[in-house]
Order: C-alpha cells, then structure tokens, then sequence
C-alpha cells in the first residue's frame, strides 16, 4: 500500500509539473486569459462561431448540421464541418463561470498538461522507467506540431490519445472491465474532439491489439474479451449519435465530401520535414522559410520532432545496440533493455515507445 501511495504522489507531481511547464509555455495567453483569444489568423473564429452554433441550434431544437445562415437561403451543410463537440462541451459548462474568451482559451490551453500526462502514464507503462516517462511526455506534449494547431482545436487536442492506448493495453493484458470502459471513453473523447484524432488513435491501438491477438491470445481469457467488448460498447454509445449522421450523409451523398481530395501537390510534406526547423522556431525559422515557401498549404504545419528528442534516441539507439539487444532478440544472447512486458508483447513495441525505447537508455547512460 505505501508502495502505490508513493507511486500516486509522484504521478501527481509530474502531474503538476506539465501543469507549471503549461502555464510558462503558453504565458502570452495566460496573462490574456480573459481578454485574448488563443491563437492567431481566422480559423480560431471558426471554432467561436462553431461553440456559438451549436449552442444556438441545440438550444432551439434544429439540425446542427444545416444552417441558413451560410449561402442564404439555399444553406450549408455542416455534416463534415470541423466540430469539436467536446472541446464546445466543455466550453459551455465554463462559460457562465469564467467567461466566453477564458472558457475557449481553456480549452486550448488544458491540451498541454494532459497530453503530457497521458503519455507519461504510457511511457512509464511501457518502459516502466518514471523518469524517461516524463521526458516522454514533455517531447509528446511540446513538440512543435502540437503548437502549429493552436488555431485548430479539431487538430490541437491530442491530449485523449496516450489515455486510449493506455487503457487499451490494460484491458487487453488484465480483463478489467473499468479498464475498458476508459479505454472507450477516452477514445470517444479523441473523436468527439475531432474525427482526425479518432482515426490517428484508432489506427494505433488497431496494430497494436492485432499484434497483441496474433502473439498473446492464448493467454486471453473471457475477462479480456469482455474488457475490449465492453470498450466498443462504451465508445459506440458515446460516439454513435454523432457519427450516424455523418453516416448517412456519405451513404446517400459520397461525391464532393473532401475538398482537399485530388490537391496532393498542395498538402503535401516529404522526409526532411521532420528534420527542418518549423517557421515559428525562435533561431532557425528564418534560416528554413526557403524550403518551407516551396510547399503550399503545408508550410507552417510543423511535423519535426526537435533535435533534442533525435539526439536522446540516437544515442540511446547506439547504447542499446552496444549491449547487443539484437542478438537477444532473435534467441541469442545479450541483455534486454527494461520493458514492462505488462503492456508490450515481445517481441512488439508500440509506435512511439521504439523512440523512447533508446530515449530510456540515453537517459541511463
């Protein structure tokens, strides 16, 4: 017992560590709380009209997903519009407490210290090593694609993912049911803050529980499949009213729902994007606008991880390689690194935790 209370007050500290980190990275909008809107450009208007929409058409009993207010009088339809039914959830409920523009910067800003702790809580799961953990969420939280979004609250709220994947591997290893009504939950919770983050979350626990089912059901009693049957459950009842609509709308209307569909040259990012320094970055943005004016809708959509981050894994890689993992790996002999085999199928690793894999043994070296 006094092992787990220990282990809960340092997941609270690190907790309130992203939580001070948060407000020191974005203080231009915590000083501005009340006063200034997140983000800069126009799109960040899209998601007030969004939250002043839906307030509206729910409100008053209409269709959320046409509006007359747009191409009058014929109207739009707003079945594949960017909602973030959660994030204007949320929205909603503080409003009336702190404030249209606070409630809105909330938010933004709360995306931060969650994404940071939920892939803390994966990290550690995973590699069962607290302190890579937390370097694992700082790189998850503030890598530069995370503040390009800032406008984008569809886009912007990755904080749901880790907690998925998380409750994903725990249901699937321990057959607990309230470990897969969260892991539906917090999938529900990625979708409902916008389908792209349901389909990016969706795609990595798929490949890693097929991974988990070709290596491990054996082990898999009717405990796990209960676990993983009540997480579908949980997440279609929460996700299912929204995405029916959407449904129905691609079955009887399937032509012209994508507007970006047939633009390749204009969304398009190649391999040295995730090494070149994005347009906002304080000492290098300059040096790189050249190379970054070549593409035309996505060069201020950062992917690069930073340096740092490459370096750790870099480094932690050519550790690891030197303790001769490889051999162990295929039957031979070496030492294995510290993987929690809890959450990890061997010979598996999840996407991402090969990165902090070798960010572990730089850490340790």
């Amino acid at each position: 017992m006094k092992g787990r209370a220990r282990d809960r007050w340092l997941d609270l500290l690190a907790l309130m560590g992203y939580v001070l980190l948060a407000l020191a990275y974005l203080w231009p909008l915590v000083r501005r709380f009340g006063s200034a809107l997140a983000g800069d450009g126009f799109d960040m208007y899209v998601f007030r009209w969004d939250n002043w929409w839906l307030t509206r058409a729910l409100s008053g009993g209409q269709n959320p997903y046409h509006t007359r207010m747009i191409f009058y009088p014929s109207g739009a339809h707003l079945y594949f519009h960017s909602f973030s039914w959660l994030n204007t959830g949320i929205w909603w409920l503080l409003r009336g407490l702190i404030g249209d523009v606070a409630a809105y910067n909330f938010t933004v800003w709360w995306s931060w210290p969650l994404a940071g702790f939920g892939a803390y809580l994966l990290a550690r799961e995973v590699m069962d090593e607290r302190r890579a953990a937390f370097v694992a969420g700082l790189i998850y939280t503030f890598y530069p694609y995370h503040f390009a979004q800032r406008n984008h609250l569809n886009l912007l709220s990755v904080q749901w993912t880790p907690f998925a994947l998380l409750f994903l591997m725990r249901a699937a290893r321990h057959g607990r049911a309230r470990d897969g009504l969260l892991a539906g939950l917090f999938f529900a919770c990625a979708g409902l803050s916008g389908w792209h983050l349901l389909t990016l979350s969706g795609m990595l626990g798929g490949l890693w529980l097929l991974h988990a089912w070709l290596t491990k059901r054996h082990r898999w009693a009717k405990e796990n499949w209960r676990a993983l049957l009540l997480m579908a459950v949980v997440f279609g009842l929460l996700t299912g009213p929204f995405l029916a609509p959407l449904a129905w709308e691609q079955f009887v209307n399937p032509a012209g729902q994508d507007p970006y569909l047939g633009k390749e040259g204009e969304t398009q990012t190649d391999l040295i994007a995730y090494v070149l320094p994005n347009l906002y970055h304080p000492l290098w943005g300059r040096l790189a606008a050249p190379i970054h004016q070549r593409f035309l809708r996505n060069k201020d959509h950062a992917v690069a991880l930073g340096y740092l981050p490459l370096a750790l894994v870099g480094y932690g890689l050519l550790r690891w390689t030197r303790r001769k993992v490889w051999p162990q790996r295929v039957g031979g002999k070496g030492r294995t690194p510290r993987f929690s085999e809890a959450a990890c199928p061997e010979p598996f690793v999840p996407p991402r935790a090969g990165l902090r894999a070798g960010l572990t043994a730089g850490l340790r070296a």
